[in-house]
């Protein structure tokens, strides 16, 4: 009976994250109501007395900073389910002198928590989520174009009077993938992707940073 119990919890949790894993998706298509939100925000806001510098991209190779926020939360019957980013996420990225942008000197993996209940059962774990990021800068705008990928994701369930238990829910959670426009003159620029189902709300943010002048290896 213990193991039938723990059996019927977890097909339960299979489905309804299964349900919601593809939320995100199947409502970003519907163009006359979208549920996702890009919203851009700036920074450092000018002063309307004083002219905006001239935006131009970097001549040299450098190295930006995408400062990271995740946060999922999954509300359903008799299940909650919160993912959140580790404090300081962060990917990385170099624009080139070229005006071409990658991640490819970098391995941009951040840590989520993932915890939440189901039925009487408590869900806890984390993975970890790696960015590709891509683009081209021309004018002082960089267009990325940011897809995410879960990597690994660790879980255990524990229910009442029973052994706590690994359960694998790799596939049942989606990762962002959008494409931005950046001023990178303005240290700070942000874009924010957002929606709300219901059953489902997911913030997303992306903060860029100037980090330095990449280092180039040494042959």
């Amino acid at each position: 009976m213990e193991n039938k119990y723990l059996w019927l919890s977890l097909l339960t949790l299979s489905v309804t994250l299964a349900l919601t894993a593809c939320t995100p998706e199947l409502m970003r298509e519907d163009q006359e109501n979208p549920a996702f939100t890009d919203t851009p925000t700036s920074g450092a806001p000018s002063s309307p007395d004083t002219p905006p510098p001239t935006s131009s991209c970097p001549e040299v190779d450098m190295a930006y900073q995408l400062s990271y926020i995740h946060k999922v939360v999954q509300n359903m019957p008799n299940a909650h389910f919160e993912h959140l980013a580790e404090p300081d996420a962060a990917f990385f990225l170099t624009i080139h002198g070229d005006g071409t942008v990658d991640s490819d000197d970098f391995e941009n993996l951040v840590m989520v928590s993932v915890n939440g209940t189901f039925e009487d059962c408590v869900l806890e774990g984390n993975g970890e989520l790696s960015a590709d990021i891509f683009g081209l800068c021309t004018e002082g705008i960089a267009t990325l174009q940011i897809t995410e990928h879960w990597e690994a994701l660790s879980t255990t369930v524990t229910c009442p009077n029973k052994e706590s238990q690994s359960i694998n829910i790799e596939g049942f959670f989606s990762a962002p993938e959008d494409q931005f426009d950046f001023k990178v003159i303005e240290e700070g620029d942000t874009q924010v992707l957002e929606a709300d189902t219901g059953i489902l709300s997911v913030y997303y943010s992306w903060t860029l940073h100037e980090y330095g002048l990449a280092i180039v290896p040494l042959p």
